[in-house]
C-alpha cells in the first residue's frame, strides 16, 4: 500500500516550480476549481498550498503502523475542520478502497463528479504488490486503471444527464513512484510492448539491463517507458487525449527502519494532462509524439529550479525547463477541451 505522505525541499520544489504554474494558469485563465483526489497526508501540505484552487478533496489514509492506528487519519480530518476544507476521506490505502469500493470503516466508495487534479504520491515502486481486503495480491496498475474508468464513466454519465452545465473534460494527474523496479518486473512489462520497443532497444544499446536484482535511481528509461505504455494504454480505451510533460528526477526522504542504515529514495515525477477526446476520432491524440525521447528534468536544490538532465536515449536539451511553455508548445491537441468561450491560450 502507500505509505505516508512525508515533504522534503526536492518534492518542494516540484510542487511549487513544476506543479503550481501549470494548475495556477489553468485556475487563472480557465476559473477552474479543483476537485482534488489523493493521499494528502494528515498535513495536507499540498492541499494547503493550492486550498484557493481547490473546491473539494477526496483523500485516503492508510492506518498507522504502531499505537493507535487511526491517529493520521483523526488528524487528516481534524485538518480539513479547522482549514475549512470541503471533502471525503477514507480509512484505508487508495488500492484497497477504489478496488472494493468501500474503505476499513465499510463507508461505500463512490466517484459523482469528474476528478480534475489526482496527485498519486507513492514511497514505493509501481509494481508493488498490495494487499486487498481479501486474500488477493494486485499490483497498483489495477487500482490506476480502476479510477481512470471510474472517470470515464462519471464523464459519459454526466455529461449525458447534464445538457445546461457539462462536466469538466479536461483533468490533471501527478504520478509519483519510487524509481526503483526489480529486472524481472522490468521484462515482464515491457516486453509485450510495441509502443517503446525502439526506444526500449536504442537504451539497452547504451545502458544494458542486468541480468538480475534490483534497479534503484539508475536505468530510468525503464521507468519512464514502463508508465509511459501503461498510462497510453489506459487512456485510449476511454479515448482520452494526454498531453505528457517532461518526467522530474528528485531525491526524497530515505526510508528509515529501526537498526538498520536509511535506504535512499530515488524518486520519478509524472505530470500529464488529459482530455476527453471526440469520440468521432479514430485514436485519442497522444502528445508530444517523440515524448520518449525527451529530455528529462533534475531538481537543483542549490538553484532552487528544475534543470534539464538527459537520461539514457534521451536527446539533450538546453534553455529553460518550464511547464507553461511546455504547455504552448505541444498542448495543441488538448486545448480544444479547455476552450471557455472568449478566451483561449496564448503564448
Amino acid at each position: 500500500m502507500a505509505k505516508a505522505f512525508t515533504d522534503n525541499p526536492e518534492k518542494r520544489v516540484v510542487r511549487d516550480r513544476w506543479n503550481f504554474p501549470v494548475l495556477d494558469f489553468l485556475h487563472r485563465t480557465y476559473g477552474i476549481k479543483y476537485r482534488y483526489f489523493g493521499l494528502p497526508g494528515p498535513d495536507m501540505l499540498d492541499v494547503l498550498e493550492w486550498k484557493h484552487m481547490i473546491d473539494e478533496v477526496v483523500a485516503f489514509q492508510i492506518p498507522d503502523q504502531a499505537g493507535n492506528l487511526r491517529a493520521s487519519m483523526e488528524q487528516l480530518r481534524r485538518t480539513m475542520r479547522l482549514k475549512s476544507i470541503r471533502g471525503n476521506t477514507y480509512f484505508g490505502s487508495f488500492e484497497d478502497v477504489v478496488l472494493r469500493r468501500q474503505d476499513n470503516d465499510g463507508i461505500r466508495y463512490v466517484q459523482n463528479n469528474v476528478i480534475t487534479l489526482y496527485n498519486l504520491d507513492f514511497c514505493n515502486e509501481i509494481c508493488s504488490p498490495i494487499r486487498t481486503g481479501g486474500t488477493d495480491k494486485v499490483v497498483r496498475f489495477q487500482a490506476i486503471r480502476r479510477i481512470i474508468n471510474d472517470q470515464s464513466d462519471c464523464y459519459a454519465k454526466l455529461r449525458a444527464g447534464s445538457s445546461l452545465k457539462p462536466p469538466p473534460s479536461m483533468f490533471i494527474m501527478l504520478l509519483t513512484v519510487r524509481n526503483q523496479i526489480s529486472v524481472a518486473n522490468a521484462r515482464k512489462y515491457l516486453r509485450n510492448s510495441v509502443r517503446t520497443k525502439l526506444f526500449r532497444a536504442q537504451c539497452e544499446s547504451l545502458e544494458r539491463l542486468p541480468p538480475s536484482g534490483q534497479l534503484m535511481g539508475t536505468h530510468s528509461w525503464v521507468l519512464k517507458a514502463l508508465i509511459y505504455d501503461m498510462l497510453c494504454t489506459y487512456f485510449g480505451t476511454p479515448h482520452i487525449s494526454a498531453l505528457f510533460f517532461p518526467s522530474v528526477l528528485y531525491t526524497g526522504t530515505p526510508i528509515v527502519k529501526a537498526d538498520e542504515a536509511p535506504v535512499p529514495s530515488p524518486m520519478i515525477h509524472w505530470m500529464v494532462l488529459g482530455n476527453f477526446a471526440d469520440p468521432s476520432e479514430a485514436v485519442p491524440n497522444l502528445s508530444p509524439e517523440d515524448f520518449l525521447q525527451k529530455s528529462s528534468g533534475l531538481v537543483s536544490l542549490q538553484t532552487q529550479s528544475i534543470a534539464w538532465r538527459a537520461q539514457s536515449g534521451e536527446q539533450p536539451d538546453t534553455g529553460a525547463i518550464d511547464p507553461l511553455k511546455w504547455l504552448h508548445a505541444y498542448g495543441g491537441d488538448v486545448r480544444p477541451g479547455l476552450n471557455v468561450p472568449g478566451m483561449a491560450i496564448t503564448q
